[in-house]
């Protein structure tokens, strides 16, 4: 224990808080650097031109924002908010690209007919049968038979509209949509036999 207060443990060299003056003092053994005249003491290798930290101002090397880099993250935050902007736009219009799309899905239907014409369906965008037209040689078919007509007849009209709308995607997004290929991807997988 010296004047300016108890020495306990080492800290590394360099400094040691100092009791009396609330600063830094340096460690036996380190060379103080006094500032042209001041009375600061500095650690070794560092800046002896401002404040506690280094820079004028307090702050390292000088720099009003306080980051040693020269400026580089000034310049992207300059440009931040028009990358954002852009890239909400661009979000906005693939929404609003998407939205229709889906709507334009929605309005797709497709209608078959049988061979002689004794059935007709038509089926929403999702194949589902929205519309049934039996004539009346329908009518004087077997049961199985007309049920077979109905089946095949409808799976008809449901792979019209599923053409349809693989082509209306292609001519939206282009042949390498991942879009495209998922819904080719799906079709196929439904298409395949149980």
């Amino acid at each position: 224990m010296d004047a300016n207060g108890p020495h306990t443990g080492d800290t590394g060299g360099g400094f040691v808080p100092s009791a009396r003056t609330g600063g830094r003092r340096p460690r036996a053994g380190s060379a103080p650097s006094r500032a042209s005249g001041s009375s600061t003491v500095s650690a070794p290798g560092a800046a002896a031109d401002g404040g506690p930290d280094g820079g004028p101002d307090g702050r390292p090397d000088g720099r009003p924002d306080g980051r040693p880099d020269g400026g580089v993250e000034g310049a992207w935050h300059e440009g931040a908010s028009e990358r954002i902007a852009r890239q909400v736009r661009d979000a906005e219009r693939h929404a609003e690209a998407a939205e229709a799309l889906r709507d334009e899905f929605a309005r797709q239907h497709a209608s078959a007919r049988s061979g002689r014409g004794e059935v007709r369906v038509e089926v929403d965008a999702r194949g589902r049968l929205v519309r049934l037209v039996l004539s009346d040689r329908a009518t004087a078919l077997p049961a199985a038979t007309l049920a077979r007509l109905v089946e095949d007849t409808a799976r008809a009209a449901a792979h019209q509209v599923d053409a349809s709308a693989l082509a209306l995607v292609e001519r939206r997004l282009g042949a390498g949509s991942p879009l495209l290929a998922a819904m080719r991807e799906d079709l196929t997988l439904g298409a395949a036999p149980r």
